[in-house]
This record gives C-alpha cells, sequence and structure tokens, in this order.
C-alpha cells in the first residue's frame, strides 16, 4: 500500500489512551523526486481527509464517534527540509479540521 496506493487507507487503530484514533500511512518512498513525492503524500492525506470528513470512517469503525483523529506518517527515510515545511502547513490545516498529525522516521532495523 502506501504512497503507491493514493485511495487506500493504510492502517487505523485505537491508540492506547482510548481516545483517538490513528489513520496510518506508510511512507517508503526516498526524497530523490522531491516533489514528485510531496505530491503523493498531499494525495494521500486528502484521502484521509475526505474519509474522515465525509463520515466512511464511522461505517467501518462505529466506535470512531466522538474520538480524536490523528493521522501518523510513518517515514522510511529522513525527511527533507522542504518535506519538514510542507508537513508543518499539513498539520495546520488539518488542525482546522480537528485532526492530528503526526510524522516520524521509522526506527531502521536493528543487526543482531
Amino acid at each position: 500500500m502506501g504512497l503507491r496506493s493514493p485511495d487506500t487507507i493504510d492502517g487505523i487503530r485505537l491508540k492506547r489512551d482510548g481516545k483517538s484514533f490513528a489513520l496510518d500511512i506508510e511512507d517508503n518512498w526516498d526524497w530523490s523526486i522531491e516533489r514528485q513525492h510531496l505530491e503523493a503524500l498531499q494525495t494521500k492525506l486528502n484521502t484521509y481527509i475526505h474519509y474522515i470528513r465525509s463520515g466512511d470512517v464511522y461505517s467501518h469503525f462505529p466506535d470512531a464517534t466522538q474520538r480524536q483523529f490523528v493521522i501518523t506518517i510513518s517515514a522510511k527515510h529522513e525527511f527533507t527540509e522542504t518535506a519538514f515545511e510542507f508537513l508543518k502547513r499539513a498539520a495546520d490545516v488539518l488542525s482546522e479540521f480537528d485532526i492530528g498529525l503526526v510524522y516520524k522516521r521509522q526506527d531502521p532495523p536493528t543487526l543482531h
């Protein structure tokens, strides 16, 4: 799934706090073609916003009513400065819809 499947929700789960649902985006792309990467991320975020704002999420997860939503982007590669700026602006826009945004780099696998 991930960014190659722009119309798919990669994952959704009730967070440990029991107060919010996390909608996960798996970002395995590198940043060698930054513009394409940002456009794919924007498209994926729009899919998630539509899923929440249209109410589709409630037909699949009735327990999501009266809970906060947080979109979590888990990236395989380090974010670029431009990506950080984009994500900060995206977080501001999402907050207007009462949706949180968390973005982090995946922990690299450990070798034993």
